[in-house]
């Protein structure tokens, strides 16, 4: 995705400024080096082009740029850059010019609003030890640990110091305080609220009479419902097996009795015969 005018124009001012210095500091592509005066200090002059910022190949640059003597800072610079869509982006080319100077340095000066601006940067001090701030035109945001009391007594000491005076503000509580200030055509309400052990203060600053909010309480979480856990399942009792019959041992038999057979006795005449005398 090629970037657009914009960011093209905010990243080439901060490359210019960047790209200058660094090219100064290291003294490349810095075609001249003078010092005169410029809104009543004396600066250094250089000249640079291309070569000292990163850009695309087709972009072709003049600038120039002066640097106060005392200080370091940038007094003003100029640049001039021709290219074409590699670096506007796709079916752009042309030239952009930047021309940034200060003047009426270290000159106190009136900063005056246009009479139908009433929103401006609220003109209060903070605590030494806010976080969290928040500064927008119209508001003042921050969180402390300050307690409550505390806070109340350092916004009714140190405001008045700073022009605003003291207004109707309602008795303060334990959790919160509204305090009310107007200097001029405007009106400063100070929201003081206690939440979770830290202290917030809003500060709110508007056209005189104009209706402020009190701080609105956070709303009450509902919880939600309790899911009902399924009822757990009573195992059913197991059945106990049958004891196993044990079987009886058999009853060995007895050996058979084999009759013994009685031998018969046979009366044998034997005749011993009688010896013949000799003669």
């Amino acid at each position: 995705m090629r970037p657009g005018p914009r960011s093209v124009a905010v990243a080439a001012a901060a490359a210019t400024v960047a790209g200058a210095i660094a090219a100064r500091a290291g003294g490349r592509a810095l075609v001249a080096r003078t010092e005169r005066r410029l809104n009543g200090v004396a600066a250094e002059h250089y000249i640079f082009d291309e070569q000292a910022l990163t850009q695309v190949r087709d972009a072709k640059s003049t600038g120039a740029l002066w640097v106060a003597v005392d200080g370091n800072y940038i007094v003003r610079y100029i640049l001039a850059t021709t290219a074409g869509a590699d670096y506007f982006g796709e079916g752009i080319e042309g030239t952009i010019t930047w021309d940034y100077e200060v003047t009426d340095i270290n000159q106190p000066f009136t900063l005056n609003l246009p009479q139908d601006c009433h929103l401006a940067i609220v003109d209060a001090p903070l605590l030494p030890d806010a976080t969290d701030v928040l500064s927008v035109p119209g508001l003042l945001n921050y969180n402390t640990v300050t307690s409550l009391s505390d806070v109340v007594v350092f916004y009714q000491t140190q405001l008045p110091i700073w022009g605003w005076q003291p207004s109707n503000s309602p008795p303060t509580n334990e959790t919160g305080a509204l305090l009310n200030f107007t200097r001029s055509d405007q009106q400063l309400s100070v929201i003081i609220g206690v939440d979770d052990g830290s202290t917030s203060v809003n500060i709110l600053s508007v056209p005189k009479n104009s209706v402020v909010p009190t701080r609105t309480p956070k709303p009450t979480r509902t919880p939600l419902p309790t899911r009902t856990p399924k009822p757990t399942r009573t195992p059913m009792s197991t059945r106990t097996p049958k004891p196993t019959r044990t079987p009886l041992p058999t009853r060995t038999p007895k050996p058979t009795q084999v009759p013994v057979t009685t031998p018969t006795l046979m009366n044998v005449n034997i005749s011993t015969p009688t010896p013949t005398p000799k003669p």
